[in-house]
């Protein structure tokens, strides 16, 4: 009995300082420590030179959202950042593990084509086959699918339990969550959209807490739906005059509305034409993010992966001048001063 009340009152104990450290915000930084600590934190490359130029040298930290419909390039853009990020530092990575968090494909993951990918990089790149001969025992997978009868809640206890001792432990320098839709378009309904976006802004804080504390940027990928407003008129809705696309000759904006959009740090949109013609591009276009301007460059998929269509899988990686974002008019006088 007193070995039982001894343990109850160390558990009791730190069960109050975890809580405390929770509820608790960190102590106020001077803007000087802000800078020295983000001069130390390093971007991770995308793989894609052309996108790397446009995001300002990869991805930073923060929440990283990639929304596109199906078919366009999510997964593959996905994998190749958990394959840069088991790299060296110095060749573009973070040098350490991946978390991948399924929430919509059940216990699927494309292990072949992450093979396919990691031994045409390793081809191509002599002097990285030690970093990628071990790259997938680096990448820890979470299957959480609603299909699997998982809940918002389970995934709730993987981001707050499960998440913090793999950052701990095994040196996890990102998070990748594919998708955040899947999870919160299936739970909650059309009248409960108030408790859905006070969801979203308390999993956003804490993603973003995980991110500044353990120096790990934080990827999502999202869902598109046709804004059916622009069919209509030419102008849209509100939303997809802000963040909406063409892709497949329609307008698509990102899933999950204004809520989540304010929630993002960095958003990428990925479209493409009706077309399956591999010659034909694809677009990757920066709809907004802290420190860069909008624009947008075109890519292709190969062997490799993610590759800017001035690239083949043979040729050194070549920057591409990138295209403002807005009307056809300001396109138009970019592509006429080149």
């Amino acid at each position: 009995q007193p070995f039982f009340l001894w343990w109850w009152w160390w558990w009791w104990l730190f069960g109050s300082m975890e809580s405390t450290h929770r509820c608790v915000p960190p102590f106020p930084s001077t803007a000087w420590e802000q800078w020295n600590d983000l001069k130390h934190n390093t971007s991770l490359s995308t793989g894609c030179q052309g996108l790397d130029k446009l995001l300002g040298g990869g991805i930073n930290l923060g929440i990283t959202e990639i929304c596109g419909e199906a078919s366009v390039g999510k997964t593959q853009l996905v994998l190749q950042l958990l394959l840069q990020a088991t790299l060296p530092t110095k060749y573009g990575g973070l040098g350490g593990a991946c978390c991948y968090i399924s929430t919509e494909t059940g216990r699927y993951f494309p292990y072949r084509r992450l093979k396919e990918m990691a031994d045409a990089l390793a081809e191509e790149n002599p002097h990285l086959k030690d970093s990628i001969a071990n790259c997938m025992d680096r990448i820890y997978l979470r299957f959480i699918s609603l299909d699997m009868k998982y809940t918002e809640a389970d995934f709730n206890w993987v981001l707050s339990k499960e998440i913090p001792v793999l950052l701990e432990s095994h040196n996890v320098r990102l998070v990748v969550i594919d998708s955040i839709a899947a999870v919160y378009r299936q739970t909650f309904a059309f009248d409960k959209l108030g408790d859905r976006s006070l969801a979203l802004f308390q999993i956003a804080s804490y993603l973003k807490r995980i991110s500044d504390e353990n120096g790990c940027p934080v990827v999502v990928t999202n869902q598109v739906s046709d804004d059916f407003k622009s069919l209509e008129n030419m102008s849209g809705s509100r939303y997809a005059r802000a963040y909406g696309r063409l892709s497949k000759g329609r307008t698509v904006v990102p899933a999950l509305g204004f809520s989540w959009s304010s929630c993002v740090n960095t958003r990428i949109m990925l479209t493409r034409s009706l077309s399956f013609n591999p010659d034909i591009p694809r677009y990757m276009h920066l709809i907004f993010s802290p420190a860069q301007k909008s624009g947008k460059v075109s890519f292709s998929i190969s062997k490799i992966g993610i590759r800017n269509m001035l690239m083949t899988e043979t040729q050194p990686l070549k920057t591409v001048e990138c295209c403002p974002e807005g009307n056809s008019d300001q396109q138009r006088n970019f592509k006429s001063s080149k």
